[in-house]
């Protein structure tokens, strides 16, 4: 079923919360053998996982033996290896945009569910309201919309044909190319917009989570 206030930010679209329609299908097809090339779901992405976790155990180390949150290194680490993928890079934990919109999409899903946001999906026309949550959850979609869509412009700047550096540039070329044979094409940036953010905002914190419950466990049973 639809839910108004997913329907109204995704647009309906993207992969996760589109309509079940042959364009969904065709992009769905897409993005998981495209995904699938770069290592998800596959042993070639262990090394990158692998790299990554030297980064978290640095972090880690730096505290020493005092007591510290680990769900910002965790979210950090899960986001690079999702960034790997579909940027063709990883962030630095310090870099200024990088935390700004690890903490928007939490925001953004902490409002969403705990707040009169809810009421959205009851009375749609709340969302445009001007004050209050309301207000704070529009904002923090676009400051998240422009973090994405100036990624997606640098890599159409800088997209070379013959050497595609990851998610982002092979469905801009296959956009490109669908275009060129058919005269227009539902493969667009306006559409990768949309994707890349399912994969943040769905990836992020789903794994981030389940990860942080693992070391809650170990934490209180180190033995077992």
């Amino acid at each position: 079923p639809s839910v108004p206030i997913v329907a109204i930010v995704t647009e309906k679209k993207g992969v996760v919360f589109a309509p079940y329609n042959p364009v969904w299908k065709k992009q769905r097809k897409f993005s998981h053998s495209t995904l699938r090339h770069f290592g998800l779901g596959k042993h070639s992405l262990e090394p990158k996982i692998i790299e990554e976790f030297k980064y978290v155990k640095d972090e880690i180390l730096k505290h020493g033996e005092e007591q510290f949150n680990p769900f910002p290194i965790i979210g950090n680490a899960v986001s690079n290896v999702i960034c790997s993928m579909a940027f063709g890079r990883r962030f630095d934990y310090d870099d200024a945009e990088f935390k700004n919109m690890l903490n928007l999409i939490s925001r953004v899903l902490e409002v969403s569910l705990n707040s009169q946001v809810l009421l959205v999906n009851i009375c749609p026309w709340l969302y445009y309201l001007p004050f209050g949550p309301f207000r704070e959850f529009r904002q923090s979609v676009l400051d998240i919309t422009a973090f994405l869509k100036n990624i997606i412009r640098q890599h159409r700047e800088s997209l070379d044909v013959q050497y595609p550096r990851d998610f982002i540039d092979m469905y801009l070329l296959h956009s490109d190319e669908e275009k060129k044979i058919n005269g227009e094409s539902s493969f667009n940036e306006d559409y990768l917009f949309f994707i890349i953010g399912d994969l943040f905002i769905a990836g992020t914190d789903t794994t981030s989570n389940t990860l942080l419950w693992s070391l809650l466990y170990m934490s209180l049973h180190p033995v077992t």
